[in-house]
């Protein structure tokens, strides 16, 4: 009889070795449901990884697909007590999103310790794939950078100019910080001046005048979600724009763009991931999502989509669930679907992908509710994220 039980036992360890000790995959979705950041992400990008299971029929390795979801209230500390719970307690197989870039940080740290893979669809840093790159983390929908060279390079088209920087007094707003005046730099340009709001600011008003009183040719308004609603409505009553100073967008996702309204957006630019009108693929997606939800889904929540979609397809492909294999599995695989079309995972974790830039139409110009950009360009995978060849990845390096 001990024998018999030492043998089982062994043989449930050796199976927890192997990614095999249940059948099924379990992933937590590290979510904003109530913040700043909540109609960009949100309970939508939870419904968007639903869509992803049910392209899989809802069944991995004999078993379920089962979805945890919880609130992270943009608070490292209580991220990474979720974290571990779902790792060490719950038997969550993967995080999926965390739409907050130092609270990813914070998360891609924990999964090099645990060991565990984190899929990254809405933090934008280019950390967790570059100098702080482990092998378990997956970044699949932007980077700072890749929005930052898009959105640049459209305004200085012509000649060199004159910049000022309004961000989030976090890690995504300083990188974007860092990386914008890097890139103006580069190209010539020069960098007057920049301010951080906090995180849920709603009074932008000392910032703009900062701003204003720079002179710069453009004001580059990097914010996010409710950020950036409230920063765009005062610039449109403090008639910025009409002064001569121009303003640049440095992500535009549906959501803000129908908070603040076309009538105060039209002709700026930006560049995005995913249009939810691109193709017959991504409106086929959009229908989907509004039976669940009436809205549309933008980059970030499409991303979730995706790296969802792609995680399970590569477990069914090697029918195991052990975090190096299946990331491994991901690299061989074409991504081609309503999110992404001939991409490619690198070996830092970074998706290869197509960006493009667009304009946000005018009221005329619109012909429904969410009918908000014209895609102008594709900007082809290896000029949105530079060549593979150029990772800081130590992993990659060696």
């Amino acid at each position: 009889m001990r024998r018999l039980l030492f043998a089982i036992c062994s043989a449930v360890i050796m199976s927890q070795a192997h990614g095999q000790a249940t059948p099924g995959v379990k992933l937590g979705i590290l979510e904003d449901l109530s913040g700043p950041q909540s109609e960009i992400t949100g309970q939508t990008a939870v419904e968007m990884a639903k869509l992803a299971v049910e392209d899989v029929g809802g069944q991995v390795l004999g078993g379920p697909v089962e979805i945890v979801v919880a609130d992270f209230l943009h608070k490292p500390d209580i991220a990474l007590s979720i974290a571990r719970k779902w790792w060490d307690v719950e038997g969550v197989d993967a995080i999926v999103d965390v739409p907050n870039s130092g609270v990813a940080l914070a998360i891609n740290n924990l999964a090099g310790e645990r060991k565990k893979l984190v899929l990254f669809s809405s933090a934008s840093t280019d950390k967790m794939t570059e100098e702080e790159c482990n092998g378990y983390a997956v970044a699949w929908t932007q980077s700072v950078s890749a929005i930052v060279n898009a959105v640049v390079s459209a305004q200085m088209k012509d000649k060199p100019k004159s910049w000022f920087i309004i961000g989030s007094d976090y890690a995504f707003g300083k990188l974007y910080e860092e990386t914008a005046t890097k890139v103006i730099n580069d190209r010539g340009g020069s960098v007057l001046g920049a301010v951080r709001a906090p995180l849920g600011s709603t009074d932008f008003s000392s910032y703009l005048l900062k701003a204003k009183s720079s002179k710069a040719d453009i004001i580059f308004v990097s914010l996010g979600g409710v950020d950036l609603v409230n920063a765009m409505k005062q610039i449109d009553e403090f008639k910025i724009a009409s002064g001569g100073q121009k303003i640049a967008m440095g992500v535009a996702l549906d959501q803000d763009i129908h908070a603040v309204g076309l009538d105060v957006l039209q002709g700026l630019q930006s560049a995005v991931p995913f249009y939810w009108d691109l193709d017959d693929k991504s409106r086929a997606l959009t229908a989907r999502l509004q039976k669940k939800r009436d809205t549309v889904p933008n980059g970030l929540q499409a991303g979730v989509y995706s790296v969802v979609l792609t995680y399970l397809k590569a477990i069914q492909a090697i029918g195991t669930k052990e975090p190096k294999a299946v990331f491994q599995q991901m690299q061989k695989m074409k991504i081609d679907d309503a999110f992404a079309r001939g991409a490619v995972l690198r070996a830092n974790g970074r998706l290869a992908h197509d960006m493009f830039l667009v304009r946000i139409k005018s009221p005329k110009e619109s012909k429904g509710t969410w009918d908000q950009l014209e895609v102008l360009s594709t900007i082809p995978a290896e000029q949105a994220f530079g060549a593979a060849s150029d990772t800081k990845c130590p992993l990659v390096k060696q």
